[in-house]
């Protein structure tokens, strides 16, 4: 008699699970963006992270909250671009900032940025640390997309450096040179590369180190002005730069 009894229950809770099974998939296939929200699928992170992105809806779907500081720093750039031929004569003649350019030189700004994330990933890697190993591909990441943009922006504005121009010339006539190419001088690479590592690792660890975003951007900006003060760059390819790199770093990869 016990044995039949616990046969029926068995039998009883075998056809519930059955028909909550069903009653389960028979949602999913009606609702499943609905059904993978309370889930968490990745395909449904990865259409919401699409979705989402800052340049997943470039430009038809954009809000005013996207277009003021787009307008803005397009704004500021072309008011940094009038006002070059004026600044860029003054660090072009100056002297008093060569021991600074000589610790700020283009090959070491270089190699503080590519190591930024080798440094990530070895101290992960020892430490077993996943989030900073993570932190360091993602750091790559933005940096390599700092580049590609980059040179598509060189490629088009073809732009002469400061130091190419003589001292006493015109530094207003520097675009579209026809000679400059991979060369060029607008947007500033390293302040890209520079500020797109550092909005990741900045935006990965403030909320834990506060300390971490003054050091990052203070390296960064720094990086940026030795590219003005040796003459390298114009202030807007270099303020350019920083905008592009902070946005790629933040929306094009952390999606946020």
């Amino acid at each position: 008699m016990a044995c039949a009894r616990s046969c029926c229950g068995a039998a009883s809770f075998m056809q519930f699970r059955h028909k909550e099974f069903h009653s389960r998939t028979n949602r999913i296939r009606r609702y499943p963006i609905r059904a993978a929200r309370r889930t968490g699928t990745p395909s449904f992170r990865i259409r919401q992270t699409t979705r989402n992105g800052f340049f997943a809806r470039f430009p038809s779907s954009w809000s005013t909250a996207n277009w003021v500081p787009v307008l803005t720093v397009a704004a500021a750039t072309t008011g940094l671009v009038i006002a070059d031929q004026y600044d860029a004569g003054y660090f072009r003649r100056a002297t008093s900032l060569n021991s600074f350019n000589s610790a700020f030189f283009s090959t070491n700004t270089a190699a503080g940025i590519l190591l930024a994330p080798v440094a990530f990933y070895s101290a992960g890697y020892f430490s077993k640390d996943d989030y900073a190993k993570q932190t360091a591909l993602l750091s790559a990441e933005s940096a390599l997309d700092g580049e590609i943009v980059d040179v598509v922006l060189k490629l088009i504005s073809d732009r002469r450096r400061p130091s190419a121009i003589p001292k006493t010339s015109n530094f207003a006539d520097s675009f579209v040179e026809g000679k400059n190419h991979f060369n060029g001088s607008f947007p500033s690479a390293h302040t890209i590369a520079a500020f797109s590592v550092a909005t990741v690792v900045s935006r990965r660890y403030a909320p834990r180190h506060k300390w971490v975003p003054v050091v990052a951007y203070g390296l960064s900006a720094a990086i940026g002005f030795s590219r003005i003060s040796a003459s390298a760059h114009f202030p807007s390819d270099v303020f350019l730069g920083a905008a592009l790199g902070y946005s790629i770093g933040r929306f094009a990869v952390l999606h946020q």
